[in-house]
């Protein structure tokens, strides 16, 4: 194991035993709600119709950012997950008629300045070519980090996804 993935699985373990926001139920929400709020903000720079402005994509980033891809490729730094995501972007693009990215957060944990998402991420998309609609589900983690007031993604990971046609059983 590498030593940034060994450093990123030992930051996890201790943002999973961070305990949530007890200064009131209230704020807990509202902190979540915020984390939440960024993490769409972020997948929606993959939809066709009206996407996040991409000129958003390295206000969300945190310079130290890292993302394990579903291939288990690892990508570091702001500037590298900038670039990875922008080439993302373009390939759903220039290949798909519709796409959409939807967050299904299984598990919000929220501290003072730290944050985890977890759930299932689908994206759907109506390819430009071929009738068979596209369907692809995947686990999410995203971590993120309060810098300056503002919720930075510092780790997102997919999993291998499962692919499938839109409308049969997994």
């Amino acid at each position: 194991m590498s030593q940034t993935v060994f450093f990123h699985a030992v930051s996890l373990g201790i943002v999973l035993s961070l305990t949530p926001c007890r200064a009131g139920e209230a704020a807990a929400s509202d902190a979540q709600r915020e984390v939440q709020a960024v993490a769409v903000e972020f997948l929606n720079l993959f939809r066709i119709d009206n996407p996040t402005p991409a000129a958003r994509l390295t206000e969300i980033l945190a310079d130290d950012c890292v993302k394990i891809a579903a291939d288990n490729a690892i990508i570091k730094g702001k500037e590298a997950a900038a670039d990875d995501a922008k080439e993302w972007i373009g390939r759903i693009r220039d290949g798909f008629k519709s796409f959409e990215p939807k967050l299904d957060p299984q598990w919000v944990r929220v501290d003072d300045n730290m944050a985890i998402i977890f759930g299932k991420m689908t994206c759907e998309g109506q390819p430009k070519e071929g009738d068979a609609p596209l369907r692809v589900t995947f686990c999410k983690t995203m971590v993120f980090r309060k810098t300056g007031g503002k919720w930075l993604l510092v780790l997102h990971q997919d999993t291998a996804p499962q692919l499938k046609a839109a409308g049969t059983n997994p």
